[in-house]
């Protein structure tokens, strides 16, 4: 990792993370702090500030990856605003504003994902989760409290109430969960129970177009959770749109890319999937180096 990459790191945590001062924050700020970004990334108070403050020597690069992806700090590559980047960033902005739940069905590569992240990163009180197949119920209740900066210590039951606890103390929360269609049913009717919960808090499920269907089969099917789940997040599926030309064009340019041929060809092959274009682009300036503008 290069210490420029190191040094983005650093900043991005100052500026979203300050230290905590009692005499500049008290009654002005009300975080989140440094200690916070500590829990989100899983290391102690000592080492983010060692990070933030240059003190570079004992930090190993295992533990700068780990941060800057629990943190979600990147330096490789843009996000850009998209035409289905504006529209779900808007989606979630009236959300957290009148405290609703949405649910969003959309394929792979769309950049959900990077539109939660960069949500994440610009507005407080956001607790931003992508499930895993793998998870089990506890699994995602500590994933859920280390998102929120809360100690992932206990049983599932103290940490509910731990996270029930802190959100209802907040202003204008929303809890994001990405991957909602992976997720096991035993576990997705925990959103039922935090939802009632937490009365001022929005919502946002998301996945694949796979979380539409299996909605609609589970609610043919009357299954136990399912029309609460249905309810609770509007009745009804958000869908976003394909990438447009103009769309992957934004993509290609504001990573560097100005090549009018090659963006044309990325966009007929990539068939609207980021990862696809991501990869194009990387991979015309390994193939071209030295022409990144």
């Amino acid at each position: 990792m290069k210490n420029s990459q190191k040094e983005n790191i650093a900043t991005e945590i100052a500026s979203r993370f300050p230290a905590y001062d009692a005499k500049k924050h008290k009654g002005v700020y009300s975080g989140p702090f440094q200690s916070t970004a500590a829990k989100i990334a899983g290391v102690s108070d000592a080492q983010i500030s060692n990070i933030v403050n240059g003190k570079w020597d004992n930090i190993s690069l295992a533990m700068w990856r780990n941060v800057a992806i629990k943190l979600l700090i990147t330096s490789d590559w843009q996000t850009v605003e998209t035409s289905t980047y504006t529209k779900l960033y808007k989606h979630l902005e009236a959300a957290q504003r009148e405290s609703m739940a949405f649910m969003v069905s959309a394929k792979a590569g769309i950049g959900k994902s990077e539109t939660y992240k960069a949500f994440t990163k610009k507005y407080r009180n956001v607790i931003y989760v992508e499930y895993a197949t793998f998870w089990k119920t506890k699994t995602f209740v500590k994933a859920l409290c280390s998102a929120a900066g809360l100690d992932d210590m206990g049983t599932v039951e103290d940490m509910v109430n731990r996270i029930v606890w802190d959100v209802n103390g907040l202003d204008f929360p929303i809890i994001i969960i990405d991957q909602f269609d992976k997720m096991k049913d035993s576990t997705s009717d925990l959103f039922i129970d935090l939802f009632n919960m937490l009365p001022n808090c929005a919502f946002c499920i998301s996945g694949t177009p796979a979380l539409e269907k299996k909605m609609k089969r589970g609610l043919n099917l009357d299954k136990t959770g399912y029309h609460e789940i249905w309810s609770r997040s509007g009745g009804k599926v958000i869908k976003l749109e394909d990438h447009s030309k103009n769309d992957v064009e934004l993509i290609c340019k504001g990573n560097g890319l100005f090549d009018e041929e090659k963006i044309e060809e990325i966009y007929t092959n990539a068939k609207s999937d980021g990862r696809v274009i991501k990869k194009e682009v990387k991979k015309y300036f390994l193939n071209n180096a030295g022409k990144r503008n």
